[in-house]
């Protein structure tokens, strides 16, 4: 009776065994989330601030740069007045947990092989950024109260620069670099911004399809709910983020700069893989005066 010898491995189960062997390892995961969620998180950009808390965050609004008193003249050897600075209004946030299982099963992970990895790291992205990014946008659709028409006649830009003149005007010293616009406005704005723009460089629009940074403003296209308005803020100040860091051990990542993961076999059995992401974070609007929002378009 001749030799009974174990057969070769087929490519696709060699690469099936790298993947399973791939999802095992926490950092390679986590990595491979936050790559393929780099730079997408709308509240990240509009509030590049972070607090750290233990859940909860206290904060005022609009602190102000006025005191309870004027400068007085002051005679050879006398006291000096005392002022005292002027509070803002207080205000409280809790910071949820955001979170959410995606599932790799092994049936997907043959068929598709590390696509289906990838397509997982982005769905869980998608997930936990839409509910962290959809109420920081509301809360900058309600907490900015002041407003500024568009102008149809003179345009988009001129309309954009007299909201930064009265933002830059207000006693707080801002100093507005930023204007987000919906996507669904983005034509407009773009289309006529561009007509002040060289179009013959290599960073022009032509070639980057991305406008450039116009007298000091960044125009940033953004995922916004119907019927948002373009806000043109100063991000310096406008708001912050506020994490909190979780001890837990299962998971990989920083709250701070990226979402958390943890990836484990489902324990019911049932021939798949969980990636989980989590980020708990909220966003907070501390000078809504350091921002207009252009209505009526």
């Amino acid at each position: 009776m001749g030799g009974i010898y174990p057969s070769v491995p087929t490519t696709t189960e060699i690469d099936v065994a790298k993947l399973h062997q791939f999802m095992k390892d926490p950092t390679k995961v986590q990595r491979l989330v936050n790559d393929e969620n780099a730079n997408t998180f709308l509240s990240d950009f509009l509030f590049p601030t972070t607090i750290e808390t233990n859940g909860a965050v206290l904060y005022e609004v609009s602190a102000g740069v006025y005191l309870d008193r004027d400068p007085e003249e002051v005679n050879p050897g006398a006291v000096y007045p005392r002022a005292k600075p002027t509070d803002g209004d207080a205000a409280f946030a809790k910071v949820p947990k955001v979170g959410i299982d995606v599932p790799v099963t092994d049936e997907k992970l043959l068929e598709s092989n590390r696509d289906e990895i990838k397509r997982a790291a982005q769905q869980v992205g998608r997930h936990v950024r839409r509910q962290i990014d959809t109420p920081a946008v509301a809360i900058v659709q309600t907490v900015v109260t002041s407003t500024l028409a568009l102008d149809g006649t003179k345009g988009w830009w001129y309309t954009i620069s007299k909201a930064v003149g009265e933002i830059n005007n207000e006693p707080e010293n801002y100093e507005a670099d930023t204007v987000v616009v919906p996507w669904d406005l983005w034509a407009d704005v773009a289309y006529d911004v561009m007509g002040f723009l060289p179009r013959e460089t290599q960073s022009g629009v032509v070639q980057t399809n991305k406008l450039p940074e116009i007298a000091g403003i960044t125009i940033a296209p953004a995922v916004m709910p119907p019927g948002s308005d373009p806000v043109v803020l100063d991000r310096k100040v406008f708001g912050s983020r506020a994490f909190k860091r979780i001890p837990s051990p299962e998971y990989t990542g920083d709250p701070k700069t990226g979402i958390e993961t943890w990836t484990r076999r489902n324990p019911l059995g049932n021939d798949e893989t969980l990636i989980r992401g989590r980020r708990p974070m909220i966003a907070v609007a501390q000078e809504p005066r350091a921002a207009r929002r252009i209505t009526g378009a």
